[in-house]
């Protein structure tokens, strides 16, 4: 568990932005529920898209066959499943540990989740969870090995950015305005 950021050079004057973007790393080393996860949500995949209507891509670039376009219409941690409350159990303890090292105030939240399946060569464009004056924290956490990353980087540089291998149990918590995407 540690803490990188994405930071930019000391500004030279007062018009040149500046950020210091906070990345909380971690990793659920619980396989046997990262495996159940991701089984129910392959099986559920189809009723996820049929029980829920089309959100937006969210700048994903996905389309509406993809669960991920459901965002907001569910949340996968009210699920009736073991796994979910132990996967629920873990982002709360994690939440807890980034506050607290970046030595800042716990907030009252909710915690909501869904999901993502990328097919073979499918990516996600470089998006953000939102920059509205109530945004706060995001989260992804990866239920298999893959060779591909996720990229973050900030808004005001797109070449400013770090890319974390995808990997199974692998916890990334970021401010919700950072934009985010896979290769």
């Amino acid at each position: 568990m540690s803490i990188v950021r994405i930071k930019s050079f000391h500004p030279l004057t007062e018009f040149a932005p500046s950020w210091n973007i906070p990345l909380w790393l971690t990793n659920w080393t619980d396989h046997e529920h990262v495996d159940a996860i991701k089984k129910w949500i392959l099986e559920n995949e189809k009723d996820i898209l049929e029980k829920y209507e089309y959100t937006s891509t969210g700048g994903t670039g996905l389309s509406e066959d993809h669960i991920t376009t459901r965002f907001g219409k569910y949340n996968l941690l009210s699920q009736d499943n073991p796994a979910f409350s132990e996967l629920l159990t873990f982002l709360r303890y994690s939440y807890i540990e980034y506050v607290q090292t970046a030595q800042l105030e716990l907030k009252d939240l909710q915690i909501v989740c869904w999901a993502n399946i990328l097919k073979q060569s499918e990516a996600m464009a470089p998006h953000s969870h939102g920059a509205q004056p109530d945004s706060y924290l995001s989260g992804n956490i990866h239920l298999e090995d893959y060779s591909t990353s996720t990229f973050y980087r900030s808004c005001y540089d797109p070449e400013s950015k770090l890319g974390l291998p995808n990997k199974k149990g692998g916890c990334v918590m970021f401010p919700s305005s950072t934009q985010h995407y896979t290769d």
